[in-house]
């Protein structure tokens, strides 16, 4: 074509390259959208796993700091928010000032019943912010003496940045301990 012939380019009509273009936008965006959701999804799938995969390992560090009895470390796993909760004895305490006080008194106090305490965890189950730990309470001392060991079974609940925002726990205490609970009353009760 010369430069100088605008004929040559009438003789391409432009609504017919509009309809081209327009059809290999919509293939390349067609291709583009196909080839790339699986990848979107299997990354999204990853994050999901990635950070229930965390909640377990918080979850795994968390009883690590209660078996070492390191107060301070057990209270970086807290939401100043946090409320733990033990069904069975019907007691509950409110935030990490509460629970510092409480733990203090049981692994250090003048009569520490925790003194040498230790969980065993069989297992953990999660669900969402929720996870799940069944196991054994280990050493624990009453009135000068090991009770057996208690099962205990439980349900942490988790906010978004992985704090624990509730506790509740079920634990078989023997007879002996909730008598005892019984008997000089229930703090902090729900």
């Amino acid at each position: 074509m010369h430069p100088g012939n605008m004929n040559s380019l009438k003789q391409v009509p432009t609504n017919n390259i509009s309809r081209q273009i327009l059809y290999l936008m919509k293939h390349i965006l067609l291709y583009t959208f196909l080839f790339c959701l699986p990848t979107l999804a299997d990354a999204q799938a990853a994050k999901t796993i990635d950070f229930k995969d965390k909640l377990k390992a918080i979850t795994n560090s968390y009883f690590m700091a209660y078996n070492d009895h390191n107060i301070d470390r057990m209270l970086l796993f807290y939401d100043d928010s946090a409320v733990l909760i033990d069904k069975t004895l019907d007691h509950s305490l409110q935030g990490p000032k509460e629970f510092r006080r409480v733990a203090t008194e049981a692994f250090n106090g003048p009569s520490p019943v925790y003194k040498n305490l230790r969980f065993k965890v069989f297992g953990m189950e999660q669900d969402d912010y929720k996870v799940t730990v069944k196991g054994e309470m280990q050493g624990i001392e009453w009135n000068r003496g090991y009770l057996s060991n208690w099962k205990f079974r439980s349900e942490i609940f988790y906010n978004e940045m992985g704090k624990i925002i509730k506790q509740v726990d079920y634990i078989d205490y023997p007879q002996q301990v909730i008598s005892d609970a019984n008997r000089y009353g229930k703090k902090n009760k729900n």
